[in-house]
């Protein structure tokens, strides 16, 4: 029953704007390392695997436009480190996918912009910038 209250109300915020969260959660769980499934472009069921870099973005989300600009301002570092970008204001499957993220890092809220890497997840533009600002 918990989860059937929870669920509804952390999509409704990822639905209706981002999170303004300065916050950094590192919930991996070590025993569990099985890729997060998603859907392809194609329709084809693919995934994304713990090495994988994903960045969580909302269209209209100022805090995810200031780490778009930080990407476009270091010579395409989003390229460079092949950063997977997945849309989860308008697309349903990154929704999907981002829920399960949300979850398994336990991120209170489940706000935009969120970066994935080595099963941790960063959440807000600050905290983004200074984790990409290492990784480089």
């Amino acid at each position: 029953m918990k989860k059937f209250f929870w669920l509804p109300l952390i999509m409704a915020v990822v639905l209706t704007g981002c999170s303004n969260s300065k916050s950094e959660s590192s919930g991996s769980n070590q025993t569990e390392k099985k890729p997060i499934s998603e859907k392809s472009e194609n329709g084809k069921p693919s995934q994304i695997d713990e090495s994988q870099i994903v960045f969580f973005w909302g269209d209209g989300c100022s805090h995810c436009e200031n780490v778009e600009k930080y990407f476009a301002e270091n010579d395409k570092l989003d390229e460079k480190l092949g950063i997977k970008k997945m849309e989860v204001f308008k697309n349903k499957e990154n929704q999907k996918l981002f829920m399960e993220i949300v979850d398994k890092c336990k991120l209170p809220g489940g706000g935009v912009p969120v970066l994935y890497k080595d099963g941790q997840c960063t959440v807000g533009d600050t905290p983004i910038i200074a984790k990409l600002k290492q990784i480089k």
